[in-house]
């Protein structure tokens, strides 16, 4: 079985996925199985289906460590960079947006830098620096940060006040699974 395994570091361009539906993104996402990385495991096409009532302005990727001391986005951040910008595309076409955000703390200039040059030219893509502070990283914590808009208590989501937010890991997965999909 190990030798099923794609191993290849191919990086498939935004050009790639243009021929895709919203629909095909979701589904592709979907079989493929990427869930959230906290403890309940949320399947990330549920993110891109809101509820009723519910109507997405924007994609915000959480590029915040969850704690102190944590490097684990930040090095992903820096040497897939490129996956996670399309990733990011892909998603706002999946949530038929036209906004998308990258949260990133301060203390990683080297980063802010990175995304800022990437995504120069492009005006539908924003990269947020945010202080450093726990607990940053958490969904709520991070809408409010990024769009100025908090979210309500349970039983609301941040679709709710217009955002879908992803992890930066997510993204190289949502990109990875739909170009072998």
């Amino acid at each position: 079985w190990e030798e099923s395994i794609d191993r290849s570091d191919k990086l498939e361009t935004l050009e790639a996925h243009t021929e895709l539906t919203p629909e095909e993104i979701v589904n592709r996402i979907k079989v493929a199985g990427v869930t959230g990385m906290g403890g309940a495991g949320f399947p990330t096409f549920i993110k891109l289906c809101p509820p009723p009532g519910a109507k997405a302005e924007c994609v915000i990727i959480n590029g915040v460590e969850c704690e102190p001391y944590i490097t684990a986005d930040y090095r992903l951040m820096m040497e897939h960079a490129d996956e996670i910008l399309v990733g990011l595309n892909l998603l706002m076409k999946a949530a038929k947006v036209e906004k998308g955000y990258i949260g990133i703390e301060d203390n990683k200039p080297a980063a802010i830098k990175l995304f800022e040059e990437k995504t120069a030219n492009d005006a539908r893509i924003e990269i947020v620096p945010l202080a450093k502070k726990y607990p940053q990283g958490g969904e709520k914590q991070l809408v409010d940060a990024v769009i100025r808009r908090q979210v309500p208590a349970p039983p609301a989501i941040p679709v709710n006040v217009g955002a879908i937010v992803q992890n930066v890991l997510r993204r190289l997965q949502a990109v990875r699974f739909t170009q072998r999909a």
